[in-house]
């Protein structure tokens, strides 16, 4: 066991978490969903585990996505995100570390509904421009979407996983 760390709460007292950042806590917990393509039977399989982080300051997101190949392989693709409040621009922003030993910066929008964010598009779709993911809270966990642009300037749905609250 670690032992605690010195605690200089009298002369720093912490400060109170972002409120725009506490409207996500339907990213706490244990989750997991099986995501399917709006074109194509084949599935796939997402688990996460979302955490406060320095005293609510911050939202850890750790993610695994396993994408069942054709010839019976998997592809697994696993993620951290770390989500805060920028308070000079007053925006929330991410950053995302890849197993691949990439970083990611994404600026988010919350709309008092939804989670929103630029995100790249797919790399095996040649014709992709850009693309979206949007999370939405319902009663038992979220909707993961993922909407692309294939050139046309309109947003279509590419994949949907219902993440499924564990626990």
């Amino acid at each position: 066991m670690l032992d605690p760390l010195p605690s200089d709460k009298l002369a720093h007292p912490p400060k109170p978490p972002p409120q725009l950042l506490w409207k996500l806590a339907f990213l706490v917990g244990r989750f997991h969903g099986d995501g399917s393509y709006a074109k194509g039977g084949r599935r796939f399989h997402k688990q996460m585990v979302g955490a406060w982080e320095a005293g609510g300051q911050f939202l850890s997101l750790r993610m695994r996505v396993v994408y069942p190949l054709k010839d019976g392989r998997l592809d697994v693709h696993d993620a951290c995100v770390m989500l805060g409040y920028h308070a000079a621009s007053q925006q929330l922003e991410a950053r995302a570390y890849t197993d691949g030993g990439g970083l990611v910066d994404y600026q988010l929008i919350y709309d008092g509904q939804s989670l929103s964010f630029p995100d790249r598009p797919p790399g095996h779709q040649p014709k992709a421009k850009r693309a979206r993911k949007i999370l939405s809270p319902h009663e038992s966990g979220f909707a993961e979407r993922l909407e692309v642009d294939f050139g046309t300037g309109a947003f279509e749905s590419y994949s949907l996983i219902m993440m499924q609250r564990q626990g």
